[in-house]
């Protein structure tokens, strides 16, 4: 992984739903870093079930993931965030329209859309934006795990019947990382209207 990110980089691994481990690993970066400047929490995992067979366990390794970790991260990451610096944390369509089979996952990504519109008026003082981003349905790892019909449906409701790209998130997350005023706001790269 890390030659394919470059040689000037590192790679650290956490369990980020267990507190101990994300407060470790920021010291690590830290220590190796000083500051911050973006933090992405894009942490997703989901269980499709329909909601009367979601098992507990389910619910909260989903929720650890997709909410637990994007707030440790927060937590503990954002003293280390420079004044004009970002906090970017993915959530998705199905947190704003709800999708049959993802109650878990649909609750985790709505929930971390209200913790982060918090979050972007307690960190606001410090200089530090947070915002959300919802970049639609990606052949990611998860995208293509995800059902045949879920893959079916997002390219039928999506106008231009493509899925969304990786790369056009990156750009936008970079550009967005340059803007020092910009905070609170939800954006939607999702091409899913309904």
């Amino acid at each position: 992984m890390k030659d394919e990110i470059g040689h000037d980089s590192r790679v650290f691994r956490a369990d980020l739903s267990n507190s101990e481990s994300a407060c470790e690993m920021i010291r690590d970066v830290a220590k190796w870093l000083g500051s911050l400047h973006l933090i992405v929490n894009a942490a997703g995992i989901t269980r499709e079930s329909l909601l009367m067979k979601t098992s507990p366990d389910d619910f909260d390794r989903v929720c650890g993931a997709n909410l637990t970790a994007a707030f440790n991260l927060v937590r503990f990451g954002a003293p280390l965030v420079e004044r004009g610096g970002h906090i970017v944390n993915i959530s998705s369509y199905s947190a704003v329209k709800g999708k049959a089979g993802l109650s878990a996952y649909a609750a985790s990504k709505s929930a971390l859309i209200g913790f982060s519109l918090s979050a972007a008026r307690e960190l606001a003082e410090h200089g530090v934006c947070v915002n959300v981003l919802l970049p639609g349905y990606m052949l990611t790892e998860m995208g293509q795990s995800a059902s045949e019909q879920s893959r079916e449906d997002a390219l039928r409701e999506n106008l231009f019947h493509q899925y969304s790209d990786p790369a056009a998130t990156a750009r936008f997350i970079a550009w967005l990382a340059g803007e020092p005023t910009i905070t609170g706001q939800v954006f939607n790269l999702d091409g899913r209207v309904g």
